[in-house]
């Protein structure tokens, strides 16, 4: 590039990103077209005479993001930036922000929504402020958590998102695994089942944590006997949604556990216009990559870490 190109190069970059004159300014005073201004801004980049820096923000996740949409065909993925100076909780309480921020954009007056339970998904509420009347209605994708992990219970939750958002709740009274399948029958053969599994029916949004290896503790793994996890175990299980387990191919497994389960069947979020995963943890992305090429899920919302793990799994 010969010195008099640079210069008028660098002065129109230096007019339109530093004095922010407009193309059509520039044409102007320089007696030249618009579309000759346009082509030099081009090069002022392409020969980094005009470099870009974006200050006090992790960037990088804005190429996960896409790397992850791509390669799962996915409708959305929020990825939200790791700090070392942060502690976990601060991390959490950032990912619910992120979801919240996301839900306030995609959720319509009257929607129904969908939440299972978990710590990702009891955070939520904390994240939400200042919204107007939604009138949507805020549903539960599962029955209860043992009383042990009644913090966890998802009609809290539910209730929590629903004031927040200025609408309606409805709640599920049931344990989400039953001791029997005549006990699960029971549940489902009730009039408030009934009323949930419509709400269900009209779904258009569900939040859904996802369980880990068998190993990993839970909020609801303790409903679980000696039996079903040896069937867990044998049949390869290698990760939870909506309390149905499912293995690496992400087909549902233990069909004796699935006949006593009190929960969404995990398999209709295929059908529903936003599936949303919430979920951070390098230790559940086998479960992750499963439900994503089984499409079970078109949105993705997790931390830095667990979406690099996700690329190089």
């Amino acid at each position: 590039m010969k010195d008099w190109q640079k210069r008028v190069i660098t002065k129109i970059a230096y007019l339109y990103y530093v004095k922010e004159f407009s193309r059509k300014d520039i044409a102007q005073k320089l007696g030249i077209d618009r579309t000759t201004v346009g082509r030099m801004l081009q090069r002022a980049k392409r020969e980094q005479i005009v470099t870009f820096t974006i200050n006090d923000f992790d960037t990088e996740v804005f190429d996960l993001e896409k790397e992850i949409e791509e390669k799962f065909h996915l409708k959305k993925v929020l990825v939200s930036p790791n700090s070392i100076h942060k502690t976990i909780p601060e991390k959490d309480s950032d990912l619910a922000k992120l979801t919240i921020q996301y839900l306030r954009k995609i959720i319509q007056v009257g929607d129904v929504v969908g939440l299972s339970w978990g710590r990702d998904l009891e955070m939520l509420a904390d994240g939400v402020r200042n919204i107007s009347d939604m009138n949507a209605v805020f549903v539960p994708l599962a029955g209860a958590p043992s009383n042990d992990n009644i913090k966890f219970h998802v009609n809290s939750i539910v209730y929590d998102m629903a004031r927040k958002f200025k609408s309606k709740s409805i709640y599920i009274n049931a344990a989400a695994v039953q001791k029997d399948v005549f006990a699960a029958q029971k549940v489902r053969q009730s009039a408030e089942y009934q009323k949930l599994n419509c709400y269900w029916q009209q779904m258009k949004t569900a939040v859904v944590g996802i369980g880990g290896p068998l190993s990993e503790n839970s909020s609801w793994r303790d409903l679980l006997t000696a039996e079903d996890l040896v069937n867990l175990s044998y049949e390869k299980a290698i990760g939870d949604c909506c309390c149905h387990f499912f293995n690496a191919k992400g087909e549902i497994v233990d069909q004796g556990l699935e006949r006593r389960l009190i929960a969404y069947p995990v398999e209709y979020l295929r059908t529903i216009e936003n599936s949303i995963g919430l979920v951070h943890s390098v230790k559940k992305v086998e479960a992750i990559i499963a439900l994503l090429k089984n499409k079970m899920l078109n949105t993705l919302i997790t931390d830095k870490e667990t979406a690099k793990a996700i690329l190089s799994f």
